[in-house]
């Protein structure tokens, strides 16, 4: 009798799911993972605690299976210990945007939503679409993304006490939010210090900052955050980065009807900034502001010339970044 096989020649239970190939699909919620196992036979779905025992028990048991692909999506950052996780076992595992799962969701009739509906969804995704494994982030890579992150949010966070100091009526309450946004500067000057010491400090970092803040508008800021979220600079094409920055326009037409192009997606991020970086561009003496001016003379909307001199400027970044050869005007 062959080893796995039922007596009467039917398979077991366990080798069913050890040897059919299989797809793995994880929804991460803050405190439990729901897990659905797909093969060709069946979908068997299960749960553990989203913390360090659960996340073990999970890549223990994920790694006897040996799946095809793990596909989870990005959930505001309770995903990334899990991820991480799974990435030093070894496991093939892909993150992906929330909104391509709803909408491979409706596209298959599956309209209800559940956690477990929702990690057998994320299963089939992976089985249909084969979405590219999401490749291992350097630890210093990670902390330059928090400081990073973490600095925008203070940034936040002052604009919005210096709206609110504004409006303000009484002046006791202009100076309790004076002493805020004193608070705020400095907490955000020490994590500029931060992330200057951190690139200064790895050789590669200091290197590709080096290179970036050669392009006209581009300061540290800009190139702390470019490097920071968009790590994917210099291996993609210029059309393949402009659309994961999102300032690449796509066609929207039917039939003989045809109507105006316009950028969808992309990282908001990383576009936020890299917008104000283009505005200042336009105000230095170089080929980027020259191609702006062409714009406006010829006629271009103020808000169409500087979207397109954003564009420019993200494949300009990329190029550079690709030949690792600073910007020559």
């Amino acid at each position: 009798m062959a080893h796995g096989l039922h007596p009467q020649g039917r398979r077991t239970r366990t080798d069913t799911m050890t040897l059919s190939p299989c797809l793995i699909g994880i929804d991460v919620s803050k405190a439990q993972l729901d897990v659905c196992v797909h093969t060709s036979e069946r979908d068997r779905c299960f749960a553990v605690a989203n913390d360090a025992g659960g996340i073990k028990k999970l890549c223990k048991r994920l790694k006897a299976l040996q799946p095809e692909r793990i596909v989870l999506e990005a959930t505001g950052g309770y995903e990334r210990t899990v991820l991480a996780a799974l990435q030093s076992a070894e496991l093939p595992v892909a993150r992906i945007n929330p909104r391509q799962a709803r909408d491979f969701g409706k596209a298959s009739g599956i309209l209800a939503k559940t956690d477990r509906l929702d990690a057998r969804l994320l299963a089939r995704y992976g089985a249909a679409l084969k979405p590219e494994i999401t490749k291992p982030v350097s630890e210093n890579l990670q902390r330059l993304r928090a400081l990073v992150a973490r600095r925008r949010q203070l940034r936040d966070m002052r604009a919005s006490e210096a709206c609110r100091k504004a409006q303000a009526i009484f002046e006791d309450m202009r100076v309790e939010i004076g002493l805020s946004i004193a608070t705020l500067t400095a907490a955000i000057t020490k994590i500029s210090k931060e992330i200057a010491r951190l690139i200064a400090g790895q050789k590669q970092f200091a290197q590709r900052a080096d290179l970036l803040r050669s392009v006209p508008g581009i300061g540290p800021v800009a190139a702390a955050t470019v490097m920071a979220e968009l790590p994917e600079l210099g291996t993609l094409t210029k059309k393949q980065i402009a659309a994961l920055v999102g300032v690449a326009p796509f066609a929207c037409q039917s039939g003989t009807w045809r109507g105006r192009q316009r950028c969808i997606g992309g990282r908001k991020s990383v576009r936020d900034l890299l917008f104000m970086a283009a505005l200042s561009a336009t105000r230095t003496k170089s080929p980027l502001a020259d191609f702006y001016k062409r714009l406006c003379q010829a006629g271009k909307p103020h808000k169409c010339a500087l979207i397109a001199l954003l564009r420019k400027l993200v494949v300009t970044l990329n190029a550079i970044a690709r030949d690792a050869k600073p910007y020559a005007a």
